[in-house]
């Protein structure tokens, strides 16, 4: 197992223990820009596996701008900036039997 497979799967439990912990009511939502848009649905999914009906998702995309500044080599030429989009991803992963639950 690799180390970035290794922390894949820690980082799925940290977020089954905070979501699914008992006095849990707010979500946790996951980030991914980019390349790590895969390894961020493979987390959620991995989650969403082991507690089927216990856990609601919800899945945003957008696209997000970065700016590269680039510094010339030469002395006498302005800096460039190049603005580029990039994709996003945010799953957001709420508790659903605490949102249910309706004491008497």
């Amino acid at each position: 197992m690799t180390l970035f497979a290794l922390l894949e799967v820690e980082l799925a439990f940290l977020i089954e223990s905070v979501v699914l912990s008992f006095y849990s009511t707010s979500p946790v939502t996951i980030h991914g820009l980019g390349v790590a848009i895969n390894k961020v649905v493979d987390i959620a999914n991995r989650v969403l596996q082991t507690h089927i009906g216990s856990v609601q998702v919800s899945v945003h995309t957008s696209s997000v701008p970065l700016v590269d500044d680039y510094e010339p080599l030469a002395v006498d030429l302005p800096p460039i900036s190049q603005i580029r989009l990039s994709s996003a991803i945010h799953v957001t992963l709420t508790p659903v039997a605490l949102a249910t639950f309706q004491p008497r």
